[in-house]
């Protein structure tokens, strides 16, 4: 058998057997280190010990189920359990005397998993330990064979890769402690920004449901919260505005921030962004599907929802039609853009 199919075997026994009694779990595994081959240890070599009995003291012994060993030295203690228990502080304190007792660094414990231990004889907090879910196919478990067959057997290399592990782990905890929303799109916007805009990126962050997922109502847009202005290459190269029209844009939502966010309930409700010199302004409703936005064209100011790629949600704003215009005090401009695949919008415009 392959490392694989022989952890794909143990896999299979573990489904099988459950509720299976102890004295049977012990001695199938006797079985699988030497008779079955899995392992290949040997009886006829004495590589395969079960139940010695250790002596402590003038009257006091523990026996351990398995004691793995090759050429007359011990290698490793293993101790079973019913497949449907879980670890206990009562299973590691049982294995880890037979360590003592033998002087032996590595312990395996099978119960619901399995449990590899690199036992330190100079603390109490026993810390490298290792958990192998039975699963098909499962790396770690594939490793464990390997790791534990007498050919290939090496107590470093099982300390190594419990250590690795361990570090490996934290390090993902580590990360996914960091890793949020916001870095991610200040990532992305930093990759983009060589070739667009940073209001064009932006804006394309805002309709990515793969990236931002639907945020909460009345969150914080993630979107807002990143530094808007670290402002984009391409208007550093251009090193300023260079047309009427962006001069004004840019005078207007100047002009615009100082007005709108005056407002207390207006600044309760949308973000500030620093004002650019593009014709459009960008608010975050707490959803990846629509925001509304702001637009300066002359001497008009528009407002609309603009929503991306998503006809289902401008037909059910289109149902309450007369209930927004209602509440809007005026006709809005509806445009559902059939032949389009997205940006369906309904907006209003004000002569300023």
């Amino acid at each position: 058998m392959t490392y694989k199919e022989t952890w794909n075997y143990l896999v299979k026994h573990h489904n099988e057997n459950i509720e299976t009694d102890e004295k049977k779990i012990q001695k199938d595994w006797e079985s699988f280190f030497a008779d079955a081959g899995l392992f290949k240890y040997s009886n006829a070599d004495g590589d395969v010990v079960s139940h010695q009995i250790l002596q402590f003291g003038s009257k006091k012994c523990v026996i351990p189920d398995i004691v793995l060993r090759k050429n007359n030295d011990d290698l490793f203690v293993v101790e079973l359990k019913k497949y449907s228990l879980p670890v206990s502080k009562d299973h590691e304190a049982q294995l880890f005397s037979y360590l003592k007792l033998l002087h032996v660094f590595i312990g395996v414990l099978v119960c619901e998993k399995i449990y590899i231990y690199a036992y330190d004889f100079n603390t109490v907090e026993q810390e490298n330990r290792l958990e192998i879910s039975f699963e098909e196919d499962n790396a770690d478990g594939i490793a464990f064979v390997e790791l534990f067959c007498k050919e290939s057997f090496s107590k470093e290399k099982i300390m190594d890769f419990i250590s690795g592990k361990k570090s490996f782990d934290k390090n993902v905890q580590e990360i996914k402690k960091q890793l949020n929303h916001q870095l991610v799109c200040k990532l992305v916007k930093n990759y983009f920004l060589g070739k667009y805009s940073a209001e064009e990126v932006e804006t394309a962050l805002i309709g990515s449901s793969f990236l931002l997922g639907e945020l909460p109502p009345k969150a914080k847009p993630v979107l807002e919260q990143l530094p808007i202005a670290d402002i984009d290459a391409h208007k550093q190269k251009t090193k300023g505005y260079n047309t009427d029209a962006e001069k004004s844009n840019l005078k207007f939502w100047t002009k615009f921030n100082e007005y709108a966010f005056g407002n207390a309930e207006f600044k309760k409700e949308f973000t500030m962004k620093k004002p650019t010199s593009k014709h459009w302004y960008n608010f975050s409703i707490g959803s990846s599907k629509c925001h509304i936005a702001a637009t300066h064209l002359k001497d008009k100011l528009g407002i609309e929802i603009y929503i991306q790629d998503c006809k289902s949600l401008y037909d059910h704003f289109f149902s309450h039609k007369n209930e927004i215009e209602a509440i809007v005090g005026r006709p809005l401009e509806w445009k559902r853009l059939p032949k389009k695949k997205g940006c369906p919008y309904f907006n209003d415009n004000f002569s300023i």
